[in-house]
């Protein structure tokens, strides 16, 4: 699974990063804007877009990721909800996701796991190694 990171804070967006490639899921990119989010997803095809950036950080409306990721899940990482909700009722429903900061690296996990199942280890691998 594909994931584009939207995070203005590095620090944070590396450790997201970590734990979701520990996991094996892929990072593609890193965006620290809107802007640079919707640039990329011109550019390539992503499974999950996270959204942790504060209301009012820029002039790019979250609507427009979200019109330009339409095949992607969407989980907005935030301390409000209201600021932004307006632009979270374009997308359809069961496409975004919020989950209120603070939270524990568990639980967002629990979150792209639900979306995003990682496959099973194939056993038919271990079997013939034995």
């Amino acid at each position: 699974m594909k994931v584009l990171i939207v995070e203005s804070e590095l620090l944070i967006a590396w450790a997201i990063q970590e734990e979701l490639e520990a996991l094996g899921y892929e990072v593609v990119k890193i965006a620290k804007t809107v802007s640079q989010a919707v640039v990329i997803l011109q550019d390539c095809s992503v499974d999950l877009v996270l959204i942790s950036l504060p209301p009012n950080v820029e002039d790019t409306p979250y609507r427009y990721i979200l019109n330009q990721g339409l095949s992607s899940y969407f989980i907005f990482l935030t301390t409000s909800v209201d600021q932004q909700s307006k632009d979270w009722q374009t997308a359809p429903p069961d496409r975004v996701q919020v989950l209120r900061k603070p939270f524990l690296p568990q639980e967002l996990v629990r979150w792209i796991a639900s979306l995003y199942p990682l496959p099973e280890p194939d056993s038919s691998l271990s079997a013939n190694v034995a």
